[in-house]
């Protein structure tokens, strides 16, 4: 009978258990959770609800993960905006020491926000597939939204803040999506025939709750190589074509009657709508012994021709900025507590379409501090006067650089 007790027991606990780990909906309550492996915070544990009444963003991030850097100085501000009503907590699944080494090798990255390192709890409240992710905690402990991270606004927070329910999309992931399904399924009675190798081409618009991803892979079984783009932009799929991972925005150089199918500008809205309308997903699948290089331009005509235009990487000598120090810098000078560090600041600036490019080329300077918000980086005379007071300046200069160039064609199968 004690050992009756006992198992009951223990299966009370289990069921309990799996209960507080199930997926939370939009207006269920986050339990009473103590978090562990807390980092750049005063103590090594933290409770969400220790927080009441205050707004909790949990925002999930990964150290690889720039998008979701770069944002942290525009979210360190608004949480200095609203101190007493808003707490930011990042979230990782990163181990402990993986976290601890990129904070030594970047100091100062994670602005003021404690992070929750190894982190398994949350993830199984809040399961998702791509960054960035955030989930919004009211005052009362009930989930008021999941987003990306473009909702976190000043005036989106305070339309939270003031109890208002909100209607934006729910971000949901759909989980261990089969990547290597083919975007089109030949009939069997085509499938089954062995006379030739199949060649095919789709290009399909975005596909819902599915994150992006990028792969080619060989299968030498069937004798053919596949290609696949899930919910990529146009600028995207060809820079990944090319292998050419965050290419600057800077150095694209666009002829378009209609420029906004290509790049999101914050004046459209909301980037979650300009991105379901302006993403696409694209399949190759050639014979496995063409060689590579002609399989790349098959595909890249197939892209010219899909997206009606000519795209090609040229190298150009073009003008452009270099950051470098002041003539009359000293050997140090005092960093500020807030701001964006030199290398975050070129990144913004080069993330910008018509704007020149600018170039690091002093890596001693990645670490300097600029005390400037990247909401602030518009406005050119005070970025002068920032960078004066940090001993920097933007130096104009000519530099050969790579530029992946695209004019708009007449024909379009586009329906934007």
């Amino acid at each position: 009978m004690k050992a009756f007790y006992c198992l009951l027991l223990l299966l009370c606990a289990y069921m309990s258990r799996a209960q507080q780990a199930g997926k939370l909906e939009i207006g269920e309550t986050l339990p009473a959770v103590n978090l562990r492996h807390v980092l750049n915070y005063s103590s090594s544990s933290i409770k969400p609800r220790d927080f009441t009444p205050k707004l909790v963003i949990l925002n999930f991030i990964r150290t690889t993960c720039s998008g979701c850097l770069e944002k942290l100085p525009a979210y360190e501000a608004l949480q200095q905006q609203h101190k007493e009503s808003l707490q930011i907590i990042l979230v990782t699944r990163e181990k402990t020491a993986q976290v601890q080494a990129f904070m030594k090798r970047r100091p100062g990255a994670f602005s003021s926000f404690p992070i929750v390192a190894a982190d398994e709890t949350l993830a199984a409240f809040f399961p998702h597939e791509s960054l960035s992710h955030l989930v919004w905690i009211g005052k009362d402990g009930s989930v008021k939204a999941i987003t990306e991270g473009d909702y976190v606004t000043a005036g989106n927070i305070q339309l939270v803040l003031s109890g208002q329910d909100v209607n934006w999309p729910v971000k949901k992931d759909i989980p261990f999506f089969d990547y290597k399904q083919p975007l089109v399924k030949l009939g069997e009675h085509v499938a089954s025939l062995s006379n030739m190798q199949a060649i095919t081409s789709v290009l399909l618009p975005y596909l819902p709750n599915v994150a992006p991803h990028f792969a080619s892979q060989n299968d030498s079984s069937n004798g053919v190589t596949r290609t696949v783009f899930f919910n990529h932009s146009i600028i995207d799929v060809y820079c990944f074509l090319q292998q050419r991972y965050h290419f600057p925005l800077s150095q694209v150089w666009l002829s378009a009657a209609d420029r906004s199918r290509f790049f999101y500008l914050e004046k459209m809205g909301q980037r979650r709508a300009w991105y379901e309308k302006n993403s696409f997903c694209y399949e190759s699948v050639l014979p496995l012994h063409v060689p590579a290089k002609e399989r790349l331009n098959r595909m890249w005509r197939d892209l010219d021709f899909y997206f009606a235009v000519s795209a090609a990487f040229v190298k150009k000598t073009v003008p452009c900025f270099v950051l470098t120090r002041a003539d009359n810098l000293l050997p140090w000078v005092a960093q500020p507590s807030t701001g964006i560090t030199a290398w975050t600041l070129v990144q913004q600036l080069n993330n910008r379409f018509s704007q020149m490019p600018v170039l690091l080329e002093d890596r001693s300077l990645q670490r300097v501090t600029i005390d400037i918000a990247i909401g602030e980086l518009e406005d050119t005379n005070l970025l002068t006067q920032k960078l004066k007071e940090a001993g920097l300046l933007l130096r104009p200069a000519t530099r050969e650089l790579e530029l992946l160039i695209i004019n708009e064609q007449q024909h379009s199968f586009n329906q934007n």
